[in-house]
């Protein structure tokens, strides 16, 4: 749904999306920034704001580098996460008490 939440933006914006290879390009971009957010939000314990803060940078920086061509961009963005899961251990489950892991409510009997 991700994908898909920005298509009346796109649409605004005049954006070619009715070709594949606009959906391919922002499927890549999408899921190549999901990780990275992912890793800012597991490393900023859970922190909401941070996680935010790096979302409208990302918006900032896509508007800078709007002239980059995409898969110039998807290729940088796919370097830098798959640094950031080997580096970081990504694919290892966070410990229980870290405060980026939901915690379900007790439900009480």
């Amino acid at each position: 749904m991700w994908i898909n939440w920005h298509l009346f933006l796109w649409k605004a914006e005049g954006n070619p999306f009715s070709s594949w290879e606009y959906w391919i390009i922002q499927y890549a971009l999408h899921i190549t920034t999901a990780l990275i957010i992912g890793w800012v939000y597991n490393r900023s314990k859970g922190s909401i704001l941070v996680t935010g803060i790096t979302h409208a940078a990302a918006n900032t920086g896509n508007a800078v580098f709007s002239s980059m061509d995409p898969l110039v961009l998807v290729l940088t963005l796919a370097v830098a996460a798959l640094v950031l899961i080997l580096a970081d251990r990504m694919w290892k489950k966070l410990p229980a008490d870290h405060p980026a892991v939901y915690q379900a409510p007790e439900l009480a009997g």
